[in-house]
């Protein structure tokens, strides 16, 4: 979907935001391992795209979700999730 056509940025958002939710709700069945890092991947999408459409609080809330997503991947794995 493309990122930059105002028109398209609030059904892009929707789009990210269905698949943050459907991934979470995999993540919660234990499928966390798969998941977790391409559901941080979306979370980090969304809150751009949340940005672009001017709605900056919740876009600061769900760029929070991304980073401390992240943050728990590098203290579990930081072979895989930290820079060398």
């Amino acid at each position: 979907m493309p990122e930059r056509t105002p028109v398209l940025r609030e059904k892009a958002a929707e789009v990210v935001r269905l698949l943050v939710d459907k991934l979470s709700d995999l993540a919660a069945k234990g499928l966390e391992e798969v998941i977790r890092p391409e559901l941080g991947r979306l979370l980090n999408n969304l809150a751009n795209r949340l940005s672009e459409l001017g709605r900056r609080e919740e876009a600061l809330q769900t760029a929070q979700q991304a980073a401390e997503l992240y943050q728990q991947l590098a203290r579990e794995r930081p072979d895989v999730f930290c820079p060398r």
